[in-house]
């Protein structure tokens, strides 16, 4: 217990105590203070912030920079800095552990990298050792107490953890031991409960100090963590119905809430600007749990959260680190919901895109050529979603210069669109103008000219003459009959674009200046004098 008033000739001194281990709640600290009676002062540590009468001084535990500078004076400062950092952090900032550390490293002349490496094995030990005296505890009906092996400083993280005698402060402990040891953003906890309620359970949480709080961010130590991600710490709400004993499906829940909270407060648009500062925020929670997280174990949430997550990667730079987690999301939509669910289908179309837009349209064909060869029978195949995939497809193999294989891919989807939606809707033309496309690319444009002009005429009557699908048509009817020597008609069929260009957006109209670019290549070939203005 602590220790008593010192005395001295004078009396009982002023000076208070030095601290020492004392019971953790205030009813078993009482007896030792009744037998100190009314002299002194005490000064008690304990986790507990309620009920003990006196003065109470939340001191919380100490910041990264505090603990590494613990460290240095008791060491002398001679280790470098980023290698004490990470200690400190693995130590979860615990004075006693930092302390400890230092002497060891000092009186015994152990290198800091050979003391994190003993560490790690030893945390890996004693979780391994908790869970064995948890088993054998259950199994005999008693609760595991004074069993050797178990460091000090996990013993006492394990018993603040089983101190949280409320449900939602359980929930919040267990989910947020799956994020990442970083910074937390509060409102990632909005949903779990009313405002109130959240801010009183968190305070609970502080209180232990199982979490630090820096204003809109809350923080879990590591080693709170690996404590936490032990299978048989991860426990059901206090006052729980009695079922049988915490296990893996306990861990699990708590990722699914962790999931869930990650997904209930997305950002939304990752190419708005304005939602970049909290994309960077998530972003390393969301990896860390897909770190964490076996893909089999993957839920409807998480494949969301990654879908959305790698959009911001990806425009970021992170072109690999995107397609990694749009791939997992793929199959973890394939998993839940089957290969042909329209959601499945959404992931698909998603990362084929995106792994044309990085130039790899071959490995874009192929999870459009997996989709589809599962998609059996005429009534899947007039799906919306699997003539896009479709219309992806050829389109991924035109960009890797195949246009044969393209040319008979947009044909086959003609025929499906122009069958199930007529030859007027927006995907038929479009998979009709790839026919053309094909043709030409593939070297073949006295094939591919009479397939534009005939398009023409459904697209000016469907969309406009100056519509920009109708135009892009134009500019391609043009390039045909140049390559096909024709350059008299490529010059008519341009002067009918710029005209109509003219005079339906204004001489200024950006598409209006590539028409007339058009027109000046087209009578450059034919002889003719280039167009007025």
């Amino acid at each position: 217990g602590p220790a008593g008033p010192s005395s001295g000739p004078a009396g009982p001194s002023p000076a208070p105590a030095g601290p020492s281990p004392a019971p953790a709640e205030p009813s078993g600290i009482a007896q030792l203070l009744r037998r100190l009676g009314s002299g002194g002062r005490v000064l008690i540590t304990a986790r507990y912030a309620g009920g003990w009468g006196g003065e109470v001084i939340d001191l919380g535990v100490l910041d990264l920079p505090e603990a590494v500078e613990l460290f240095r004076i008791r060491t002398g400062g001679g280790a470098a800095p980023d290698a004490v950092s990470l200690l400190c952090e693995e130590l979860g900032c615990l004075p006693l552990a930092v302390t400890r550390a230092a002497t060891t490293v000092t009186e015994w002349g152990v290198p800091l990298a050979e003391y994190r490496t003993h560490l790690a094995h030893r945390r890996s030990e004693v979780l391994e050792a908790d869970a064995a005296r948890d088993e054998a505890a259950r199994e005999g009906g008693g609760d595991g107490a004074g069993a050797g092996g178990q460091d000090e400083v996990t013993a006492r993280l394990r018993a603040a953890v089983r101190a949280v005698d409320d449900p939602l402060a359980t929930r919040i402990l267990n989910a947020l031991a799956w994020f990442a040891p970083a910074p937390v953003p509060y409102f990632v906890l909005s949903g779990m409960a009313k405002d109130r309620e959240v801010a009183r359970a968190v305070r609970r949480l502080l209180s232990h100090g199982l979490l630090t709080r820096d204003g809109a961010t809350l923080r879990m130590r590591r080693r709170v963590q690996a404590v936490l991600r032990a299978p048989e710490a991860a426990r059901p709400p206090h006052g729980a119905p009695p079922g049988p004993p915490p296990d893996r499906a306990a861990t699990r829940e708590a990722r699914i809430e962790a999931t869930a909270c990650l997904a209930a407060t997305l950002p939304g648009d990752a190419d708005d600007p304005a939602n970049w500062p909290r994309w960077s925020q998530l972003l390393p929670h969301i990896e860390e749990l897909m770190r964490c997280v076996p893909p089999g174990e993957d839920t409807e949430h998480f494949a969301s959260v990654l879908a959305e997550a790698a959009g911001f990667v990806i425009g970021q730079g992170g072109t690999d680190r995107g397609l990694a987690m749009l791939r997992r999301a793929v199959e973890g939509r394939r998993r839940i919901f089957g290969e042909q669910d329209p959601r499945t289908l959404a992931a698909v179309e998603r990362l084929g895109t995106a792994y044309r837009d990085a130039g790899r349209p071959e490995e874009a064909a192929e999870e459009y050529r997996r989709t589809l060869a599962v998609l059996a029978g005429p009534r899947e195949r007039a799906y919306g979603d699997v003539l896009s995939l479709r219309l992806q497809l050829a389109a991924a193999y035109r960009e890797s210069g195949d246009a044969v294989r393209a040319g008979r891919e947009f044909a086959d989807a003609h025929a499906l669109a122009a069958a199930t939606l007529g030859e007027e809707d927006p995907r038929t033309l479009l998979a009709r103008a790839g026919v053309a496309g094909s043709a030409l690319a593939a070297g073949a444009p006295r094939s591919a000219a009479p397939l534009f002009t005939d398009m023409i005429e459904v697209c000016v009557r469907t969309l406009g003459a100056a519509h920009t699908f109708t135009l892009a048509v134009r500019g391609e009817l043009i390039a045909a009959l140049l390559a096909a020597g024709e350059p008299e008609r490529a010059a008519l069929a341009a002067e009918d674009a710029y005209a109509d260009c003219v005079s339906l957006l204004g001489a200024g109209h950006a598409d209006t200046l590539r028409a007339g670019e058009r027109l000046t290549e087209a009578r450059r070939a034919s002889g003719g004098p280039p167009p007025d203005g």
